[in-house]
């Protein structure tokens, strides 16, 4: 019986023929390139049409929406004085702050709810749940009443996302913990 070799199954190496020749390689045409970026970015593409062409219809007021073609210039001036940079840091710096707090206090609360307090977190659960679902943003307008403008609402803000997912998780699994000792 003779010995089933990769070739005469089918399987080939990259690079290579059946018959084990090194394949030509690929001379694709700027066409072809065009409808392969066309087909990966088509979604950014229809977005910033639909922005430009928004724009040039004035269905918007240029004051909101400017072209696109518009801001780029502006844009570029922003990064050459690092404006744009500094904006963008301080943005990630309390998005950071942000996911800092909410770790160092809603996975131990959502700790102790679950293993220390089950009565406490049974009784609020239902209330918790349902804030929960409610967006942060929707709340930024009492978190400036409540904090003030500045720092602090904006990072309560942030806060708000990270933190009801890392209260919910620890809560279920610390009560079903194997307790040692």
């Amino acid at each position: 019986m003779p010995k089933a070799t990769s070739t005469a199954l089918g399987l080939t190496q990259p690079g290579r023929l059946a018959d084990g020749t090194q394949r030509a390689p690929s001379r694709r045409g700027f066409r072809d390139r065009l409808a392969g970026l066309s087909r990966k970015y088509w979604l950014l593409v229809a977005a910033l049409a639909r922005w430009e062409i928004v724009a040039k219809l004035k269905l918007i007021d240029e004051a909101f929406v400017p072209s696109f073609f518009q801001t780029l210039p502006v844009t570029r001036e922003l990064w050459e004085r690092a404006f744009l940079f500094t904006h963008v840091m301080v943005s990630l710096s309390r998005v950071l702050i942000a996911l800092l707090l909410a770790l160092v206090l809603a996975v131990p609360l959502g700790y102790v709810f679950g293993r220390l307090l089950p009565k406490l977190a049974k009784t609020l659960e239902p209330l918790l749940r349902v804030f929960g679902l409610i967006n942060p943003y929707c709340l930024f307008p009492l978190f400036v009443v409540f904090f003030g403008a500045g720092e602090t609402p904006k990072i309560a803000v942030l806060l708000g996302f990270p933190s009801g997912r890392y209260f919910f998780r620890p809560w279920p699994g610390s009560k079903t913990s194997i307790r040692s000792s």
